[in-house]
């Protein structure tokens, strides 16, 4: 089952919500009266996905769907409300909602969708959620590999940079990864050449000869040596081998290859080949020439020698490390199970104690017992290999009563032979208070712009609200009426019935259209891009069987926002009267007076007598507002539309733009215009 909670600040559509959700069989409902009640129960009950109205007392829907991503929560959020505005549906998806869905007068359509949205939002969560979990695992298993690992896709792009490839090149993964053409080559051998990755995908036996010092080779693995230079100097022999990678059906999709230093290894082995190969010259003559016994005693002498010297470098380097820590500005500290051991310069004057005090005090006590039980954790999360490297923000009251802000960088150290741990502490106190700084002048700014929006909001929110509630009260009635209809056999109360519905989709569409006429020249008119704006309404209308043609290349006119609407409500008008309209085509022509753009169907047609009628408000067979919104929207920029068709042969549209309302802009290459707001078609 799917738990659901639907919430809404009326009660009876709560209600009808329940009725008809739980009818599926398959989504079990807890219902919400406000955003704060909601928020309330998501603390007690988990929920598979939250339904929610837009407009409500105290915290809106798009408010709590806020609240809950801020909070972390990724539980799918459907929009369910009358509001129908383009900036409220690009608002909830930015936000992070799953879908947008309109309240409408089909009770039973609507809730038939919502059901459909609550299935697919909950397949979809889970899945995403499964994937996720999959992908996260993948990454840090492939990011803590302690030898440097790169892969590659089918194309040659890298894919994979770890960590321990970061540290060996000095080169980040977000600057190498996605490219190609061998770019990653470069951080290892200095120019770009096939890897490894590349010859198992591709194989080259000259490359394979001459790059590499091959060890094995079959189809699914290559393993080789070879040498590189690393940035600054760094002159390595690698071991590296590679395998193919396998999407889900077993076929190849990559390779993936593993770095290994083995430069010390090489060089012991040579060593001790050229040890031994000296050894068994010096036993030969030794066997040989027992004479040359002092030379060889003289040989080991200068040995011990050599290891004397090399002790004595080993502790000047020691000092010299002793020094560059002590010079460190950040403050150092060394310890080892929760006592501390060493801590520089800066660590004493940073806690306000010489070195012989500060190492008689324990990490706890020394930050508090929540700081620094925080540190003792983070430490042994280092020391069991649960992570390399971890961080930690936090505030200090320093000895002469200063606070200052610490950022705080935990890693492992080896001491012959036994790991401790050490702690950078960085001052971050400027950043900090710059950080407060700059939030305190976004906030003024804030309250400024809300101050400024008020006015026009107040004007019309009585309009909102009222519109608001009508549509939520019209959304019951036809709830009711359809449960109703299902219990009454009776075919006089059945016509009834649809009557009733009939008139209630009519109030609908009534106030659907005071929405539309209330934003009519509220904002400034924009210039618009004719051929993209129409190819993407034709594109999106409910219309199968019509074949559309849009011609209006490079052609912007200079009009209301609501200038689409001009597009739905005629393609609208096709649909409704033209009968069998199978094709509809906007073209445009310039002549003297301006330009006209032109839109016509193969339908029926419009009788003389109606032709002008038609852009009166009220005329016509359903609302009889769509053409007159039309007029009302292009009149605002001195725009005018007549209908010039012949009947029987279908509707034509002429539009007439003046001069000053259009001009013509360069041509973008097919397929770069996308639909940046689309648009539901007019019910």
């Amino acid at each position: 089952m799917i738990r659901t909670l639907v919430v809404d600040d009326e009660p009876a559509l709560l209600e009808i919500s329940k009725i008809f959700l739980e009818r599926s069989g398959e989504i079990t409902v807890d219902t919400a009266n406000s955003a704060y009640a909601a928020l309330s129960c998501m603390g007690t009950v988990s929920y598979d996905v939250i339904v929610s109205d837009y407009e409500m007392p105290g915290m809106d829907g798009i408010l709590l769907l806020k609240k809950i991503r801020e909070g972390g929560g990724k539980t799918p959020f459907i929009l369910f409300t009358g509001k129908g505005r383009e900036e409220i549906v690009i608002e909830a998806l930015n936000c992070g909602a799953t879908f947008y869905l309109q309240k409408g007068a089909d009770t039973k359509t609507q809730y038939a969708e919502l059901v459909s949205k609550i299935r697919i939002a909950d397949r979809q969560y889970r899945a995403e959620q499964s994937a996720e979990d999959s992908h996260s695992q993948m990454e840090s298993i492939l990011s803590f590999l302690p030898d440097p690992t790169i892969a590659i896709d089918q194309t040659g792009n890298l894919i994979v940079w770890n960590r321990a490839a970061e540290e060996m090149t000095g080169i980040l993964a977000a600057d190498v990864i996605g490219k190609g053409n061998y770019a990653c080559a470069v951080p290892f051998y200095g120019k770009s050449r096939p890897l490894l990755a590349n010859l198992i995908l591709h194989p080259d036996e000259r490359l394979m000869s001459t790059a590499y010092h091959m060890r094995e080779i079959t189809p699914r693995l290559l393993i080789g040596e070879c040498e590189v230079n690393l940035p600054g100097g760094k002159n390595l022999t690698l071991w590296v081998k590679a395998t193919p990678l396998y999407d889900a059906e077993g076929r190849v999709s990559g390779a993936i290859e593993i770095f290994r230093d083995i430069t010390e290894r090489v060089r012991i082995i040579s060593e001790h080949r050229a040890a031994r190969e000296a050894l068994s010259r010096k036993n030969e003559e030794m066997l040989s020439r027992n004479e040359q016994l002092a030379a060889i005693e003289e040989e080991l002498r200068q040995t011990l020698d050599e290891l004397q010297q090399s002790h004595r470098l080993v502790e000047e380097n020691e000092k010299k490390y002793r020094a560059l820590v002590d010079a460190l500005p950040d403050a150092l500290l060394i310890h080892e199970e929760g006592k501390i051991v060493y801590g520089n310069p800066a660590a004493c004057t940073l806690f306000g104690a010489d070195l012989h005090r500060l190492v008689r005090i324990p990490l706890v006590s020394l930050f508090g017992n929540t700081t620094g039980e925080i540190l003792v954790s983070l430490s042994e999360d280092v020391i069991a290999g649960k992570t390399q490297l971890c961080s930690l923000e936090f505030s200090l009251e320093k000895p002469d009563g200063k606070i200052v802000w610490l950022e705080t960088t935990i890693s492992p150290v080896g001491d012959n032979g036994r790991t401790r741990i050490q702690i950078f502490f960085h001052d971050i106190t400027r950043q900090k208070i710059a950080l407060e700084q700059a939030a305190s002048q976004h906030s003024e700014t804030e309250q400024y712009a809300h101050a400024l929006n008020r006015a026009n909001k107040n004007l019309n929110l009585l309009y909102a609200i009222t519109r608001h509630d009508i549509l939520n009260q019209l959304t019951v009635l036809t709830g009711f009426m359809e449960l109703s209809s299902e219990r009454i056999t009776d075919p006089v109360m059945q016509d009834y019935f649809k009557k009733q519905k009939c008139a209630a989709q009519a109030i609908y569409r009534n106030i659907l259209f005071t929405r539309d006429y209330q934003a009519l020249g509220i904002h400034e008119p924009v210039w618009q891009n004719l051929q993209d704006l129409a190819t993407c309404i034709t594109s999106q209308a409910n219309a199968p069987g019509i074949r559309f043609t849009v011609t209006a290349e490079g052609l912007e006119v200079y009009a209301d926002p609501l200038f689409e609407k001009i597009f739905y409500n005629l393609i609208d008008n096709s649909l409704r009267h033209g009968k069998q309209v199978s094709e509809i085509a906007i073209t445009s022509k310039k002549d003297e007076s301006g330009v006209t753009l032109v839109y016509e169907d193969n339908g029926t047609g419009i009788p003389p007598a109606e032709k002008v009628r038609i852009f009166e408000r009220g005329y016509g067979k359903n609302t009889g507002l769509g053409l007159y919104l039309v007029q009302e929207i292009l009149s605002l920029t001195d725009i005018t539309i007549q209908e010039t068709g012949k009947p029987g042969h279908g509707a034509r549209f002429e539009i007439q733009i003046p001069e000053q309302s259009f001009r013509y802009a360069a041509v973008q290459s097919p397929g770069n215009n996308d639909c940046a707001s689309p648009h539901p078609m007019p019910p």
